[in-house]
């Protein structure tokens, strides 16, 4: 009788939860056997892999934690993208926080004069600006952006001129 009740429980599907398993046991012909009951899920589905956008990598310019020297990492950007613009964004986004923000930039490079000038956006109604940073967070924002984009630069500039609003910003 109980291998009987036992062979019963063959396929029968798992009562609550959540799961989409099948109850199967394993039954014996012995009458002091015991059974095992073993509970199986079914495998999920995984969708084939997207191939990942070709890249290229770039050096990127961080400040070390003691906020004395800046340290070159690798960063990969598209290659069908502006990396000097992509590395700027990555700056400046990991230098936005709760209290200061750059609501937005400009990157224009003059081959002719060498020059690459960054225009930082503030916003308006923010309680911090740009002057009220301390040393360190002057130089983590600044000194990476200029780091970064003298180093990518390809010799096609040696200076970087830093403007908030269109206006000059001495650092």
């Amino acid at each position: 009788m109980k291998s009987a009740l036992l062979g019963l429980l063959t396929l029968l599907p798992l009562i609550g939860g959540t799961s989409c398993g099948f109850l199967i046991a394993e039954t014996a012909t012995q009458p002091n056997s015991t059974a095992r009951i073993v509970a199986t899920e079914p495998k999920p589905t995984v969708p084939p892999a997207i191939a990942a956008a070709p890249t290229v990598t770039i050096t990127r310019y961080k400040i070390d934690h003691q906020c004395q020297e800046l340290l070159p990492t690798d960063l990969a950007v598209p290659v069908d993208s502006d990396p000097l613009d992509i590395a700027v964004k990555t700056i400046v986004g990991d230098r936005s926080n709760g209290d200061f923000r750059i609501a937005g930039y400009r990157l224009n490079i003059d081959e002719n004069a060498k020059t690459a000038t960054v225009d930082l956006r503030l916003p308006l109604d923010f309680p911090r600006s740009i002057y009220s940073l301390s040393h360190c967070e002057q130089f983590a924002l600044l000194g990476e952006i200029r780091e970064t984009l003298i180093a990518n630069s390809n010799s096609k500039f040696n200076t970087v001129i830093f403007q908030i609003q269109g206006q000059p910003l001495e650092y």
